[in-house]
């Protein structure tokens, strides 16, 4: 018999639906019985819903309803399937119309994206290519013209780099005849021979495709036509916004006597006696210039007429729908001063609504407004507004309309602005910016800089008012896609209707528009809801079509279940604010997965940070900061926990934040549990102990009088200059000293030698013993550091004299062997790449120590550098970082933190509104500027849903939600200030957590049917010892006394021997130190007395084959390669011997490589040089024993490169041992094979994504033998 799958519904306390199902027989029914219900009005109307919803139109059936589908009955989750499956075919053959496509969470956007550019690039678009081009045309030809006429816009720039990774990955799996992820599996096919010549040209033109973000695509067409866009022809972009900040400073200090001198600029000298100085001038200067205010929007008087016309009109309709359900009910009300407000409202409506309200001007309204607040009107309307009408009010006026509550808000927010209207002040600010502000545009425009937004601003206006470039630009693309769409705004859809929609003789290229509404998270960054709507609609209007992708490949059914049980309630469709909820279905593959459910953990969990009871503030009381450090503990234990019983990699787990500001707490926890971790943007980067010692190391070098600095860098970890010797070295006059050091004087350098050894000599002997007695000579090398560096900056190129100062103090090598060496290395190679972008801007000495210092001085965070993700850390991310990645496990923290609690109000903002711009500025506000921030705090509240959706979105096996819980009821989901004010509105309900604690104080083990394992953090403490009287002292016991003794001494000891370990070790001289012969041992065949040499020759000698190789040049012949590098072997060798040594070297090198050469050994490295991957790769490597290196080995790998016929990755080592036979070779290979494990751990850790794990070879030049070793360490010749 047939079953039906029955989805109970949710218990009371807050069962999932669809969580649990039960099997209960369909009943046959009969076929008359059957013909008429389905031919009934009802049912009929039930089936042509269906068809069109099938067909993509009409509302979307709930998750509980049955739908026709070809004349069965379908369940909801096989249309979507179905609808899916079109969605993605369409992607790939539908390239006559606009697309658009939806695609939900983890669906596979991209992977979609990218099956589409290939399929058009191997199917129509090289057909239409070929038929452009002529017969004669070869495949190349062809894959430049698809190609180049083929445009990609991302979000980001590394989202493009991604993508075009992906095209080349697609396009060798064609070749490889595998499939393609997204690709629908009609349309992979076995390639045929012709085909792969086609997609072997596609693959050998892939960088001729355009990829980038909006910005990029802007930059280029600016680029293409400066003068029609009224800019400079070599105009540059200022990215983050220094270099405008800069020529703001400029000119103000160049305008400060115009502005107040004699006679003066009469708004600036008014502005000054209102309290605003140059300094708040100059700051909103370079806040307009960097966010590129609209310069005509200064121009008008901010209260002219028209503008209080408007702001009288907007409320007007609000005012008649309060004042008229007051009018109709309080004269029936009775007296009782209860109602006073009430009456006072309706009063002041009065003026706002008759017919004399057209001939107040500003200050008549102002005077009306005081009476407002006096009276206690404008406090009611708040009140309504938020609480609605109280009791008493409902008793005597009865319900207000459901238009009430907005109505009182667009009239509070209404009278608000006009409250902050400053007719004296704001319309000076306005002329004097206009005035300004002006300036600085003509000197940016002159200087050719322009910011971010004016590139999208400057684009959009070019192709609208230049005919014939809108045409030419047209003409050069065929297909445009668009990713990440949700997050457009109007001047992104000005652009793309111009290129692609507005009707022209010239045809327009396709346009593919990828996006999910539901994650458009980028309002602050003017991201418009409104406008891809609206977008959308005009796409709909022109032919194209919407599909939507709805099969998810992230995570497992129970997270995507909770996901639609959370925003169904909260994700109501509003057009232009929120878009309607769409289901997220499991992919085939994970449909069966129940998550991860391991150690008494489960894919849903939500910690409740409740301090125990015995502290003051407890269970849903407690204070917010200490349910962070509850969660932040908790946090650490449990990632400890995971990965020490080897359930979890660090870098599959990731703890997400709505925001940074309270993230310092998680991150101490973290350190303290010795969880390694990768942090987006950490406040307290600047506050780093090494980033302040390298600040202090370039500030000493930029700036000889920087003494404070100076002693800063000296006295770090990199010198180590103890403290007592600063009075020594300051009697010795260090001070001027270090001043005088250039580089160029060497009696100068003399003279600070001689000055730090008089200094040393003052140093008590006693007191000396007990620290470090090198520091002298650190010193020494130090200064000697700091004067080559003052020196080289006026000799080297920006880039060389980085890459010395870099290496100048070794300062990466020490932080490597301290605590938490991988984050230390990550701030510092952070802090060099910054100051490489500095200086490739061609900042000079005193521009980069100001831009260093306001950095510090403003202490925001800095941005993790892009090759940090290789490393196995767990990530911290805020939700908007986390968009588009996938983790095992998230941990979404502070659940109960508030949006914008910890902000602080910008007194200066401006915003677009429906009737131009509002701005509020020094205090003072447009009249409109609070109907604005109004309708701000809206798209807030629903993009806060929005961001929910995001953060639940990103787990895959397990989905961890920490927060304190609240108390306060929340009438609606857009009142809600917290993420954990949202869940309460979760479909099923949702425990009240002051009944639960309530419950869970009585009953500890309570159990709870929930599809959330309910966690209490502070429960350990509540149940354990602290809920105990405290135990008594044990009595004193000298077996134990004894006992932990012995222990101590044990621990003195290993740390004694521990210190004895150096910072950092030669990976080669882990068993060889000279030559690779270890230490007390003798190779197998002892050379003759005749062809013995000194081991500081054989050093020589060795290094310098190794450099002959590493600059053996694959583009020669080979006979040519070997003799342009024997003719080299005496330049080589020359640095490294006295004269009187090089003949004998020379001959012994001269020998080793004629050995080389006459062998197999040269034709088999010249037969690699396509598939090298690097030579002499410098090596840097954490140590992970106990018996190595307390930090890092260093070191350096000879070749790396790509087996051509098996494509696995192969580590060359090359040996210059003078062994022959065959014993000698397996003995020194087992000699060696430390070292090529720590080779193949630093390519692993390097390289995350190489194809299978490295191979090492050994390449033993002197008898011509290469020995390859296996990842079993098995040797095969």
């Amino acid at each position: 018999m047939a079953k039906l799958a029955y989805r109970h519904l949710a218990s009371p306390f807050g069962g999932c639906p669809r969580q649990r199902t039960r099997s209960l027989p369909l009943l046959p029914l009969p076929g008359r019985l059957f013909a008429r219900r389905l031919r009934s009005p009802k049912t009929l109307a039930n089936l042509d819903a269906s068809r069109r919803r099938l067909r993509g139109c009409g509302p979307k059936p709930s998750s509980g309803d049955l739908v026709f589908g070809g004349g069965r009955l379908v369940k909801p989750d096989q249309a979507l399937r179905r609808q899916d499956a079109e969605a993605r075919e369409a992607a790939c053959i539908c390239f006559d119309r606009p697309l658009v496509l939806e695609a939900g969470a983890g669906t596979g956007k991209t992977a979609t994206l990218i099956a589409r550019m290939l399929h058009w690039a191997i199917g129509p678009g090289w057909e239409q290519q070929r038929s452009r081009a002529g017969s004669e045309a070869s495949p190349d030809q062809i894959a430049i013209l698809v190609w180049s006429r083929t445009v990609a816009i991302t979000f980001t720039e590394k989202a493009a780099a991604e993508m075009a990774q992906r095209l080349a990955d697609g396009l060798k799996a064609l070749i490889a005849g595998q499939t393609v992820l997204g690709m629908p599996a009609k349309f992979s096919a076995p390639a045929t021979e012709q085909l792969k010549h086609r997609l072997s040209a596609l693959l050998t033109h892939l960088d001729r495709v355009s990829l980038g973000t909006i910005h990029a695509f802007c930059r280029h067409l600016l680029a293409r036509h400066p003068f029609e866009a009224e800019l400079h022809p070599n105009f540059q972009v200022d990215g983050d916004g220094g270099e405008v900040r800069r020529q703001v400073e400029q000119l103000c200090r160049q305008e400060l006597e115009s502005w107040y001198g004699e006679p003066g600029d009469p708004d600036a000298q008014r502005l000054a006696a209102l309290g605003f100085d140059p300094v708040f001038l100059a700051s909103l200067l370079t806040r307009a210039s960097q966010e590129h205010w609209p310069l005509e929007a200064l121009a008008n008087h901010p209260y002219r007429p028209e503008a209080l016309s408007l702001w009288l009109k907007s409320q007007q309709q609000a005012a008649e729908r309060v004042s008229g359900f007051l009018q109709a009910r309080l004269p029936e009300a009775g007296g009782g001063k209860r109602l006073d407000p009430a009456r006072a409202v309706e009063q002041a409506l009065r003026g706002l609504t008759g017919s004399s309200s057209q001939d107040r001007d500003l200050e008549s309204w102002k005077r009306h407004s005081q009476n407002w607040q006096t009276s206690g009107a404008l406090s009611k309307l708040q009140k309504w507004a938020k609480e609605g009408l109280n009791r008493t009010e409902i008793k005597a006026l009865g319900n207000p309309p459901s238009h009430f509550a907005e109505a009182c808000a667009q009239l509070h927010s209404a009278w608000q602005g006009l409250m902050q209207a400053d007719p004296e002040l704001l319309p000076a600010l306005f002329r004097f910016l206009h005035r300004a502000y002006g300036a600085i545009q003509r000197q940016l425009n002159r200087r050719g800089l322009v910011v971010f937004q004016e590139l999208l601003h400057r684009c959009a206006d070019l192709m609208e008012r230049h005919e014939s470039i809108r045409r030419l630009t047209r003409s050069r693309f065929d297909q445009v896609l668009v990713d990440e769409f949700q997050d457009t705004d109007p001047w992104q859809c000005r652009l793309l209707e111009q290129l692609c929609l507005r009707p022209d003789s010239t045809p327009a290229p396709t346009l593919f528009l990828v996006g999910d509404p539901k994650q458009s998270i980028y309002a602050w960054r003017h991201a418009d809801l409104a406008a891809y709507e609206a977008f959308v609609q005009k796409v709909m209007a022109l032919g194209g079509e919407r599909h939507r992708l709805s099969v998810n490949f992230r995570s497992v059914p129970g997270i995507l279940q909770e996901v639609e049980a959370i925003h169904k309630p909260i994700m109501p469709e509003i057009p232009g604010l929120q878009p309607a909820f769409q289901s997220l279905l499991a992919a085939p593959k994970l449909q069966d997965h129940a998550g991860f459910a391991e150690d008494q953990r489960r894919p849903l969990e939500l910690w409740l940070a409740w301090a125990p009871p015995e502290e003051e503030k407890a269970g849903p009381d407690t204070l917010a900061e200490r349910a962070r450090e509850l969660e932040a503990a908790a946090l650490a234990q449990d990632l400890s926990d995971l990965h020490r019983q080897k359930l979890l990699q660090w870098h599959q787990a990731a703890v997400l934040m709505r925001s940074t500001t309270r993230q310092e707490v998680y991150l101490q926890a973290l350190r303290e549990a010795g969880v390694p971790y990768l942090v987006e943007r950490d406040r307290s980067y600047y506050q780093k102990r090494e980033i302040q010692d390298a600040g202090s190391w370039l500030q000493a070098v930029l700036d000889p009088h920087a003494q404070t600095a100076l002693v800063g860098a000296l006295r770090s970890p990199w010198v180590g200059v103890p403290d007592r010797a600063w009075l020594p070295l300051w009697q010795e006059g260090f001070p001027a000293a270090a001043v005088a050091l250039d580089g160029e004087d060497v009696s100068a350098l003399r003279a600070m030698h001689a000055l730090i050894d008089r200094a040393a000599a003052k140093i008590d002997a006693t007191d000396a013993a007990e620290q470090n007695k090198d520091w002298p000579y650190a010193l020494k090398a130090a200064m000697d550091a700091l004067a080559e560096l003052r020196a080289d900056w006026h000799r080297l190129p920006a880039e060389s004299w980085l890459e010395k100062f870099r290496f100048s103090l070794d300062a990466e090598t020490v932080e490597a062997g301290r605590y938490l060496g991988l984050h230390r290395l990550a701030n510092l190679q952070r802090f060099f790449h910054q100051i490489g972008q500095w200086l490739q801007q061609g900042m000079g000495k005193r521009a980069l120590l100001r831009e260093w210092r306001a950095c510090q001085f403003e202490g925001e965070g800095e941005v993790a550098s892009p090759g940090d993700e290789g490393l196995d850390a767990v990530r911290i991310l805020t939700i908007h970082k986390a968009k588009g990645l996938t983790f095992d496990h998230v941990y979404l923290v502070n659940g109960h933190g508030q949006s914008g609690a910890n902000a602080a109000a910008l007194q200066e903002e401006w915003m677009a509104s429906e009737n131009g711009f509002e701005f509020r500025l020094g205090g003072a506000a447009t009249l409109g500027f609070h109907q604005a921030k109004r309708r701000q705090k809206e798209i807030q509240a629903a993009e806060a849903v929005r961001t929910l959706y995001v953060a639940l979105t990103r787990a895959r096996f397990r989905l961890v939600v920490a927060g304190r819980g609240s108390k306060k009821e929340i009438p609606s989901w857009n009142h809600a200030s917290s993420f954990w004010e949202l869940l309460q509105h979760r479909e099923g309900g949702w425990p009240d957590w002051s009944d639960f604690w309530q419950q869970w104080q009585g009953k500890p083990d309570l159990s709870v049917d929930h599809p959330w394992l309910i966690r209490v953090l502070g429960a350990k403490a509540k149940r354990g010892e602290a809920a105990q009287k405290p135990a008594a002292p044990a009595a004193f016991s000298w077996e134990e006394a004894f006992l932990q003794e012995q222990r101590l001494q044990q621990a003195r000891a290993q740390a004694q021997q521990r210190s004895l370990r150096p910072y950092t070790a030669a990976v080669t001289g882990v068993r060889h130190p000279q030559e690779g012969i270890p230490a007390g041992e003798t190779a197998t065949r002892p050379e003759s007395k005749s062809s013995a040499i000194r081991p500081n020759l054989a050093l020589a000698v060795g290094s310098a084959i190794h450099q002959a190789l590493q600059h053996w040049d694959f583009q020669l012949p080979l006979e040519q390669a070997l003799a342009a590098q024997k003719d080299r072997l005496a330049e080589y060798l020359k640095p490294r011997l006295v004269p009187a040594d090089l003949p004998p070297a020379l001959e012994r090198a001269e020998d080793l490589w004629q050995r080389f050469g006459n062998g197999i050994l040269a034709e088999e490295l010249h037969r690699l040089g396509p598939h090298v991957i690097g030579r002499e790769l410098p090596l840097l490597l954490h140590s992970d024993t106990e018996t190595g290196p307390v930090g890092a080995c260093i070191g350096t790998l000879d070749l790396l490169y790509q087996d051509p016929e098996t494509g696995t990755w192969v580590i060359a080592d090359f040996k210059t041992d003078r062994v022959e036979d065959e014993e000698g070779l397996q003995a020194r290979c087992r000699l060696y094979a430390e070292q090529g494990q720590q080779y193949r751990r630093a390519v692993s850790l390097a390289y995350p994504k190489a194809p299978l794990a490295p191979f090492l070879e050994f390449w033993f030049l002197f008898p011509g033998q290469r020995l390859r070793v296996t990842p079993s360490k098995k040797l095969k010749s």
